[in-house]
């Protein structure tokens, strides 16, 4: 009696079931759940049916089963209509998400001209130094919602959707074309931050991209491996420091038409040998610098979206 109550549904079930995760996997599971439960539900009372019939007068179990197939076969579909219906409620709930409110703002990193790299995240060559990797550097930005890029030219800096420029390590003085394009850029509302490496500090070419924004940068102290005091800048132009958990580490920035100007240092500090690996748990000096890369973007630059779920795809 078991088989002739749920025998009639098991077609529809397996057919729809196909449908279902030929049109949609993710729903699959849902919606096979729903199906078995909804023929064991309807094989169940039909069982009882007919038992009760069968008690009764045998010949009543025919007659009663063939009054219930057309009962039975309705229930089934209504109970696959609203499993379908609930499974999709919920795969728009748990998946679909609104298109973002403004356009998500991009991130582009020089690589010409600096001694930097940007390597893949997984993969990365062990020959690379650690001390030039600024992978996590990109994946940082990347998580406060923008859009990350490596410019490998200079030419190729600037974009349509670029909303920061980052200029890591630079080493070569970049071409005046590009100087007076990054000046554009800053006075229509752009932002430049100029990531400067202490270690290569005079023999470096930042203030190179300071200068035609009126900014003077000047080296004072020793060089990297001296047993006396660490070197430290001067910026004047109107750079106005930040406060930074991190003594060593100089943050200033000062407005230039709609836009704005930020020189950072020191930018090994913000390798993957002074954060991690972007998957690894920061230590407590990390964590610092960290924090100073989120308040650079969300509060000196504005340009973190409120809404975290917005996050650019690398």
């Amino acid at each position: 009696m078991e088989t002739l109550a749920v025998r009639p549904l098991l077609p529809f079930w397996a057919a729809w079931l196909a449908l279902v995760l030929a049109y949609d996997h993710r729903r699959g599971f849902s919606i096979a759940a729903v199906g078995l439960a909804t023929t064991l539900i309807v094989g169940i009372v039909r069982y009882f049916v007919l038992v009760f019939a069968y008690l009764e007068h045998d010949q009543i179990l025919t007659e009663a089963g063939r009054g219930l197939a057309a009962p039975a076969l309705a229930l089934g579909l209504s109970g696959f209509g609203l499993g379908v219906a609930a499974a999709d409620v919920l795969h728009r709930s748990t998946y679909a998400l609104p298109a973002p409110n403004a356009p998500t703002p991009e991130a582009a990193f020089l690589w010409d001209g600096g001694a930097c790299a940007f390597p893949p995240v997984l993969g990365s060559p062990e020959s690379l130094p650690a001390e030039r990797s600024f992978d996590t550097l990109l994946v940082s930005v990347q998580r406060l919602g923008l859009v990350p890029r490596v410019a490998h030219e200079y030419d190729g800096l600037i974009g349509p959707d670029t909303r920061v420029a980052f200029v890591v390590a630079p080493v070569r003085p970049p071409p005046g074309r590009v100087l007076d394009q990054l000046k554009s850029f800053v006075q229509a509302g752009g932002a430049l931050v100029v990531v400067d490496d202490m270690g290569i500090g005079r023999d470096g070419s930042a203030g190179d991209f300071l200068r035609p924004f009126e900014i003077t940068l000047e080296y004072h102290g020793s060089g990297e491996g001296s047993s006396q005091s660490p070197p430290h800048v001067h910026l004047g132009g109107g750079m106005k420091p930040l406060a930074v958990p991190d003594s060593m580490t100089v943050l200033a920035s000062a407005l230039r038409g709609r836009g704005r100007v930020v020189y950072l240092s020191d930018a090994r500090s913000f390798s993957r040998r002074g954060l991690g690996h972007c998957f690894a748990h920061p230590w407590k000096e990390a964590r610092e610098r960290y924090e100073m890369i989120y308040v650079l973007l969300r509060d000196v630059l504005a340009l973190a979206p409120l809404d975290r779920r917005y996050y650019g795809i690398l």
